[in-house]
């Protein structure tokens, strides 16, 4: 040992041990489709919820 601390030395115990949850759902095409198709869902859902709220508001604004 030289007694220099060199960050490449530290590199290696930095790393994650486990890999991450995107990288787990990547890797299954089963999870990943699960994945999608969900996301879609609640894509529509909310899409649906903002514009039925704005026909509700846009009625009530007509009625006054």
């Amino acid at each position: 040992m030289d007694g220099e601390i060199h960050a490449y030395r530290f590199k290696i115990a930095a790393a994650p041990d486990q890999p991450s949850a995107v990288a787990d759902i990547l890797d299954r095409g089963d999870v990943l489709a699960f994945t999608v198709a969900a996301v879609s869902v609640l894509l529509l859902v909310l899409l649906s919820l903002i514009l039925l709220i704005r026909k509700h508001r846009r009625k009530r604004r007509d009625v006054k």
